[in-house]
């Protein structure tokens, strides 16, 4: 159809041609072109190669995902297990409403869901730059959200439950009063079902063997935040030694961590402690600090005491004594 029609255009005698639009178009005054400006990056020839041209990353509508601990599984990003706070960065363009005043705009991140609920509410002052009144201008701006130990969503502002294990959550922003993009499409991210991790012995594999001068072994995992960002935090973590009835604990440790500067009341957050001291006692029995497991081979496992909530416990790891 289009072929057709484009066709029927080019053979119209009657149709204008360039000249009888040629002067109408250089009469207009569009000042520094802002909108296509802001939208692409203009080419340089080099010899008959087009070189540096492209879209503008922030005149894209959308959100993207970004963060120390974030990982990515099936294409997806994916925060796991030890937390974090993951770093949405809301990009789009809105239109100058008054030509070289910054214009306060209002993007509420959110999660889709029936309600759509508001994870995270920015309220920012946008500078449009000299970009004339009615034309559009890019803009980026960063918000944060996270999850917990049952894989549910939390920004500053609110949060989503989940009840079922892993999630994979859908993430956009609005633009309060904003006629041109009321919504960017949405993003997906992964959240799978929380684990926390095995003991281990840094550089080494399980089983893991133990001298009578021992071995410095490391628990980590993620905790869920007391307090907002930078905060200093106690954690209460402890290696267990597991037995069919009264399990034996072989050493107790509470240790404090700093939360991240851009953390929340919540939110799972990574913590990392090492030289818990497993070794062979003069008995012949793998033994930690606080007590003996009576055994030459021990099953041990890590438990993690929380302030709220439950207190969850990894899987066992095999820990024997050296001959």
């Amino acid at each position: 159809t289009v072929q057709s029609i484009v066709s029927i255009w080019l053979q119209d005698s009657e149709l204008p041609r360039g000249a009888a639009h040629r002067t109408a178009f250089q009469a207009q005054v569009i000042p520094r072109s802002a909108s296509r400006e802001n939208a692409y990056v203009g080419s340089a020839l080099i010899g008959t190669q087009s070189v540096g041209g492209g879209l503008v990353s922030d005149a894209i509508n959308q959100v993207t995902f970004s963060g120390p601990t974030l990982g990515s599984s099936g294409g997806l990003p994916r925060l796991g297990s030890n937390g974090g706070v993951v770093t949405a960065t809301l990009t789009g363009m809105g239109r100058v409403i008054s030509a070289g005043a910054p214009q306060t705009r209002t993007l509420r991140l959110v999660e889709d869901d029936i309600f759509d609920t508001t994870l995270d509410v920015l309220s920012a002052s946008l500078d449009p730059g000299d970009t004339p009144e009615g034309e559009l201008f890019a803009f980026s701006l960063e918000a944060r959200l996270g999850r917990n130990q049952s894989a549910s969503i939390l920004g500053p502002d609110g949060a989503q439950s989940n009840f079922l294990g892993g999630e994979i959550w859908s993430v956009g922003y609005e633009i309060d009063g904003e006629p041109d993009y009321d919504q960017s499409p949405w993003a997906d991210i992964d959240f799978p079902t929380f684990s926390l991790p095995t003991a281990f012995v840094p550089g080494e594999s399980a089983p893991f063997l133990v001298t009578p001068a021992g071995s410095p072994f490391s628990l980590e995992g993620g905790v869920h935040a007391s307090a907002g960002g930078g905060a200093s935090q106690s954690v209460n973590a402890l290696l267990y030694e597991d037995n069919f009835f009264t399990d034996t604990l072989l050493e107790d440790r509470t240790f404090s961590i700093s939360t991240p500067p851009d953390s929340f009341p919540g939110i799972l957050v990574p913590y990392s402690e090492p030289d818990y001291h497993l070794f062979k006692n003069a008995s012949g029995h793998v033994a930690g600090a606080d007590n003996s497991s009576f055994e030459t081979n021990a099953d041990v496992y890590q438990h993690l005491i929380q302030p709220a909530g439950s207190n969850p416990s990894s899987s066992n790891v095999s820990v024997d004594v050296a001959p």
